[in-house]
């Protein structure tokens, strides 16, 4: 800006800045400065945020901004605190090219203060964007905000989905003919109440229509778990109100859209979410998504759910066991692996379920009935010299009852000494909170069981804390001894590994073991134990025991 437009804009009572296209102040007028109770030279050179705050920045200041560096202008009208007070501002955002046709290099943002005028317009604002029987926000408000969070969403750095739901309460009509408009005013408000409720800070809510309610939810990672979120909404909605000796209950349909998948523009998402409520009347169902295979996917995962719930109360889960042996091949313990034996999909891999188990906090259960399981098999197996492993979850490692859990698991199957039973950990998980693990692997050890560290090498600090590990057992992961029997380089660093925790006087296992020359190679190192599918793929108890029986050298086939 030259000296004769600076000396113009300096005089001016509007507010006048200038912004690159790294957002950072280039020129500040006085105007601006005095209303914000500071100095050019401590505006100028410093990013908006600074300035506003990121939250400001984020929620008024960085779409419009983005937009005008675009090469559009942009005005629109918001409140902005200016020291103590808030402020009315007109803001117009004008890309400025400092070379005619050429790109646009900043931004020159005039604002002008109308809080005057915003003090009088308070009451008929509020009035425009909200509803007036029930104080939620109205569909204007919906529209603009919508629209606000898909704008944000395009200039983010990664996409996120934007879930929008259309919640009808199909019988509002009628409950307003029996009970009065009153009522029915009552039912839609709390309705809204209802589903704010359930969620979280930053989703909106909104009286779309007389009969509907509509959500904006934006902090689901995945739109399949919408599914869950819509059964709550629904329950909830629809729970019954008490009125006298009767109750009122209404019925609540769902429509459920996701940006960007069914639609790029706030508009067409409004669309595709009243088609999905108008096919959820037209099928008779409780909610129905846009996308008939998203829909499918959330309903076979909301199923699984419930069925994953079932089945831990019928006791559907049994534990196969994959043998551990020594350099020649004799079983010296197993590993305890969880499975489901689902009613029609047959026997199922953790892989398919307990990610569900963990997101809906089924999985500290799941583990408990596995050390209980793992404690009566030890049991049956007394006259076996052989030791269990059962895999434990950073949540329940550091769960303070989990001691008192094992030393009761082992007393109740009849007195199995702990130090047949082994606590398995991931290095990348269990981990994670050094401290803690360090404290509860040394109290472990004091009651006599021995801790497992699963997947030794993986994770980013193992040798940081391998002077310090109390663990008595190290596992080293399958990825350590990929391609031992063509790589020199590869044999050669495994046994450097080896090594290092040999110096610390611990148990070494070797997991992954895939074929007859990688076993001979291990075979010749100075491992203790050796694990994988070369000598058996985890079997069910049965089988586990055949082997014990035949007392044979691995790998073995049965009969």
């Amino acid at each position: 800006m030259n000296d004769s437009y600076r000396s113009i804009v300096q005089v001016s009572r509007d507010f006048i800045t200038l912004i690159d296209t790294d957002h950072r102040y280039v020129f500040a007028n006085k105007a601006y400065c005095r209303a914000l109770g500071k100095t050019a030279s401590d505006i100028e050179g410093c990013k908006v945020w600074d300035i506003w705050g990121k939250a400001r920045y984020q929620g008024a200041i960085e779409i419009p901004l983005t937009r005008c560096l675009e090469g559009e202008e942009v005005v629109f009208i918001d409140q902005f605190p200016f020291g103590d007070t808030m402020k009315y501002v007109e803001v117009r955002f004008f890309p400025y090219r400092e070379e005619k046709g050429g790109p646009v290099t900043h931004a020159l943002v005039i604002s002008h203060d109308i809080s005057r005028l915003g003090e009088l317009e308070t009451r008929l604002m509020a009035y425009e964007f909200r509803d007036p029987a029930t104080g939620l926000f109205n569909r204007r408000s919906l529209d603009i905000i919508l629209e606000r969070e898909i704008q944000a969403n395009d200039i983010g750095k990664e996409a996120r989905p934007i879930v929008l739901f259309i919640l009808s309460i199909e019988n509002l009509s009628e409950i307003r003919r029996q009970h009065g408009s009153g009522t029915a005013t009552h039912i839609i408000e709390n309705t809204g109440l209802r589903v704010k409720n359930l969620l979280k800070d930053g989703d909106s809510v909104f009286r779309s229509e007389s009969d509907e309610i509509a959500a904006i939810i934006t902090h689901l990672d995945d739109p399949v778990n919408v599914a869950p979120l819509a059964d709550d909404v629904l329950a909830s909605a629809s729970t019954p109100y008490p009125k006298e000796v009767y109750e009122i209950r209404p019925i609540c349909r769902l429509g459920i859209a996701v940006y960007p998948r069914d639609a790029a523009a706030s508009d067409q998402l409004m669309e595709r979410a009243e088609a999905a409520l108008s096919s959820a009347r037209d099928t008779d169902v409780s909610y129905q998504f846009y996308d008939s295979e998203l829909h499918a996917r959330s309903v076979e995962k909301l199923r699984l759910i419930a069925q994953l719930r079932k089945s831990l109360f019928e006791d559907r889960f049994e534990l196969h066991f994959q043998p551990i042996v020594d350099s020649g091949g004799r079983i010296t313990g197993a590993e305890s692996l969880i499975r489901w034996r689902h009613t029609e999909k047959g026997l199922m891999l953790p892989g398919t379920f307990f990610h569900l188990a963990e997101e809906t906090g089924l999985n500290m259960e799941m583990e408990k009935q596995v050390i209980f399981s793992a404690a009566r098999h030890l049991a049956r197996w007394k006259n076996f010299d052989i030791y269990l492993t059962i895999n434990i979850s950073a949540g329940l490692f550091e769960d303070e009852s989990l001691i008192d859990l094992l030393l009761t698991a082992l007393a109740q199957a009849g007195g199995v000494n702990p130090s047949r039973l082994k606590i398995e950990i991931t290095e990348s998980e269990g981990l994670s909170n050094t401290e803690i693990a360090l404290g509860r692997m040394k109290q472990l050890r004091q009651e006599g069981f021995s801790v497992y560290i699963d997947d030794f090498g993986t994770g980013q600090s193992s040798l940081q804390y391998l002077k310090d590990l109390p663990a008595t057992v190290l596992k080293i992961d399958k990825a350590f001894i990929d391609e031992i029997e063509v790589k020199v380089e590869n044999r050669e660093f495994l046994n450097h590994i080896i090594h290092l925790i040999r110096t610390r006087q611990q148990y070494v296992v070797i997991e992954g073991v895939e074929n007859a020359a990688q076993a001979a190679i291990l075979a010749g190192m100075d491992v203790d134990a050796l694990q994988g599918f070369y000598y058996s793929r985890p079997i069910p108890a049965d089988q586990f025991e055949k082997l014990l029986k035949r007392d044979l050298p691995l790998p073995d086939s049965l009969d």
